[in-house]
């Protein structure tokens, strides 16, 4: 019996999250422009998506344009941005078959106007969506704790876990269960450094583009695989 077979009828992690790595150097073991790496990183989305909310997943964040990523070519940044806009139009445009809201998680005041435009329009159509697709962009997980603490002394509240959450750039939104990282590095990098406390890792040297929904299978077989204890004693 294989992973997938023994662990077929356990549940989905209720939320996923994506450092989705290896883009630039996918396109460069093709002798491509690294940008040809970001536009096939997207191929796989859909797919990962809707297998994900099919079976059980409320909850999915994508890690699309770190704040250490300005140190990148402007070429290169001006390249992820205008992909997202044409992802972000596309739904804009099927926004009535679209079955799950979505939310930016991070800074929206330093991105090309026209994508802050569309990603604002996007939320607001999208807010009443049962099930959930995050955005990290322009994302740092200390900036996220910086600005939520600073947030809390203007209000003259005491910091505790609830008043945390709740200064987050996200509310209402439970920590991921599961948090993949492709293309081969084992680093948090700056991701979701509140919310990771208690998250299943799972590193894999497939490239993004390269992972497709059987290398998600196996993340999410994996997953179920693994007993989350939460600081208890073994069941077993």
């Amino acid at each position: 019996m294989d992973i997938f077979e023994k662990h077929r009828n356990k549940p989905y992690p209720k939320h996923v999250a994506f450092i989705m790595d290896g883009n630039g150097r996918w396109a460069k073991e093709l002798e491509q422009e690294r940008s040809y790496g970001h536009m096939m990183g997207a191929v796989h989305l859909v797919e990962i998506i809707t297998d994900c909310f099919r079976n059980g997943t409320q909850f999915l964040t994508f890690f699309v344009f770190a704040e250490q990523n300005w140190k990148r070519p402007p070429e290169e940044i001006k390249r992820i941005f205008e992909i997202l806009y044409k992802k972000i139009k596309i739904l804009d445009m099927e926004i009535d078959y679209c079955n799950f809201r979505i939310l930016v998680q991070g800074r929206l005041d330093r991105v090309p106007k026209k994508l802050r435009t569309i990603l604002e329009r996007v939320q607001e159509k999208t807010k009443d969506k049962e099930k959930t697709v995050i955005i990290a962009l322009d994302y740092s997980g200390r900036q996220e704790i910086i600005r939520a603490c600073k947030r809390i002394m203007a209000s003259k509240s005491d910091i505790t876990q609830d008043t945390m959450q709740n200064h987050m750039y996200v509310k209402n939104i439970p920590d991921p269960d599961l948090i993949i990282r492709t293309g081969g590095e084992k680093r948090i990098s700056d991701f979701l450094l509140w919310q990771l406390c208690n998250s299943e890792l799972y590193f894999t040297d497939v490239y993004w583009p390269d992972f497709d929904i059987v290398e998600f299978k196996k993340a999410i077989a994996d997953y179920q695989s693994r007993e989350r204890r939460y600081g208890n004693i073994s069941r077993c």
